[in-house]
């Protein structure tokens, strides 16, 4: 019989791992926490995809593994069915509960971290590995409607680098109990979303690109003429359909 020895320095994590691991459970818990004390419903567009998990889920227990891959065929009918999938392994742990769908974010998380991690720790070094994990930009929205919308827009962010090629995106339908299209003028709406910016982008180098977009067609919305403060902060761009503005 033959025994393999690992040296204790393989075995013995390094503090950039402690430390790495250290800002995950930061997030993770921040993030578990905010879940446990938010007693606001689910926005409509979660409470869509809960939904929809549920119903996946409720095909498995009654009709096996094909009556679950026949519901996911066909649960939303247009799109992809991945995100109604992913809750399944965690109703299955902790039961037909519908917070524990939100348990994927931190598996993602999770997932996310270490890539980022282990990618520019072999790319670049340490210091830059656990940089990528913890730099990242929040984007504060405050949606005020004007006027009715006549379809449901989704909002795309990008930060953008000096050639103006993408190094971080997000899109998102934007909030709300309810579809945008039953906005009325005077409606008021915070938002926000969290970009990963990689570490080898200095900040000044780096703008912000949004605007708004109709989901079936991909046709951005055209943006109105910028006037007094507005018009200072930002700067049209593609042939006004979205805005620009450097990163700090």
């Amino acid at each position: 019989m033959k025994l393999v020895c690992l040296p204790l320095a393989l075995l013995k994590p390094s503090r950039a791992d402690i430390l790495a691991g250290a800002l995950f459970s930061v997030f993770a818990a921040s993030t578990i926490l905010w879940l446990m004390l938010d007693r606001a419903p689910p926005n409509w567009d979660d409470a869509w995809y809960l939904t929809n998990s549920l119903i996946v889920y409720d095909a498995l227990n009654q009709g096996g593994i094909a009556g679950y891959l026949t519901e996911l065929n066909s649960v939303f009918g247009f799109k992809a069915p991945l995100i109604a999938a992913l809750p399944t392994p965690f109703y299955l742990i902790f039961g037909r509960r519908w917070h524990a769908a939100y348990l994927v974010n931190i598996a993602s998380m999770a997932v996310l971290f270490f890539a980022m991690y282990r990618i520019a720790r072999r790319l670049w070094n340490t210091r830059a590995a656990v940089l990528s994990i913890a730099i990242a930009l929040i984007v504060k929205w405050r949606w005020r409607c004007l006027k009715r919308p006549d379809r449901d827009y989704w909002c795309f962010t990008h930060v953008i680098d000096s050639r103006g090629r993408i190094v971080s995106q997000f899109d998102h339908r934007l909030p709300g109990d309810s579809p945008l299209r039953s906005w009325t003028p005077g409606v008021r709406i915070a938002d926000q979303v969290r970009l990963r910016i990689p570490a080898e982008f200095p900040a000044g180098e780096l703008r912000l690109r949004f605007g708004l977009y109709d989901p079936r067609t991909g046709r951005r919305l055209r943006l109105g003429v910028l006037q007094e403060l507005p018009a200072s902060l930002f700067t049209p761009a593609d042939q006004s359909t979205a805005l620009l503005t450097p990163i700090k």
